[in-house]
């Protein structure tokens, strides 16, 4: 393995749209000087030197020259993904056929994501640019760094990390409420009135919630609903009716809920 080379840009770039979502405007920030070296760690001769057929060799340099990560302003939202593009051009003696590099998206979370990629046939002189996707779930990145790169397969770190997200939420109940009719001396329906937070890292897109209303006499009835498109850190009110049968309500409680994320 060669030393670890870093190259990068300070800042993302927030451009596109997704999901009918409106995004903040473009704007790039030029990348940082890179140190170019070759397959030996060393740094290579001018393209200009004449070097003997014995000994020719493959070398290389490699930069990030764009950054970009979605933002979206309507839902205070950062893109899953970090695309970003790199160039690798050939200063050796002869064609690069196959080569490896592996990328570390740096999070301003103080998180790093690791994945890699390849290609092929750069002629000697030749510049390639290729353009790249890190799942960074969601978070904001700050800098993308060159780890390693060779001219073999398997010859760079094949370490693939992707996020750990949680899915999570807290239910409350704000208020609820039982009318009673004097006319015919009876209780009507519990309408229980609760809310929802995504908590998590992912978007609920389906949940459900189960209640039970204590009565007089100590009677106890359950009743549960459901809902849909919970965004992260968003928060939502619905409420339900539970049938007590007549009976005067004393308590409502939340017992569970399971969520699911697609």
């Amino acid at each position: 393995m060669k030393a670890l080379l870093a190259f990068g840009i300070v800042g993302c770039i927030i451009a596109g749209m997704l999901a009918g979502c409106t995004s903040s405007g473009s704007q790039q920030i030029s990348p940082s000087n890179p140190l170019v070296v070759d397959a030996s760690g060393e740094e290579p001769t001018t393209p200009s030197a004449v070097i003997p057929e014995s000994m020719a060799e493959e070398s290389a340099s490699l930069q990030i020259t764009n950054i970009y990560q979605d933002y979206y302003e309507d839902i205070d939202e950062w893109r899953t993904f970090v695309r970003f593009d790199y160039e690798v051009r050939n200063t050796g003696s002869v064609d690069i056929d196959y080569y490896e590099v592996a990328f570390i998206a740096e999070c301003a979370d103080g998180q790093e994501f690791h994945d890699w990629h390849n290609g092929s046939d750069i002629m000697v002189g030749s510049t390639i640019t290729k353009e790249f996707l890190i799942n960074v779930g969601g978070i904001e990145v700050v800098d993308i760094l060159i780890e390693d790169w060779g001219f073999a397969p398997d010859s760079v770190n094949h370490e693939v990390t992707e996020p750990e997200l949680e899915l999570s939420a807290l239910f409350k109940i704000e208020d609820w409420e039982q009318p009673y009719y004097d006319s015919i001396d009876q209780y009507g329906f519990v309408e229980i009135f609760y809310e929802v937070e995504n908590t998590g890292d992912l978007d609920i897109d389906y949940y459900e919630v189960y209640f039970t209303v204590e009565c007089s006499g100590g009677k106890e009835y359950t009743e549960w609903t459901n809902g849909t498109n919970v965004k992260v850190g968003r928060t939502y009110s619905d409420s339900i009716m539970v049938d007590v049968g007549d009976r005067e309500a004393r308590d409502v409680e939340i017992d569970d809920w399971d969520l699911t994320s697609y």
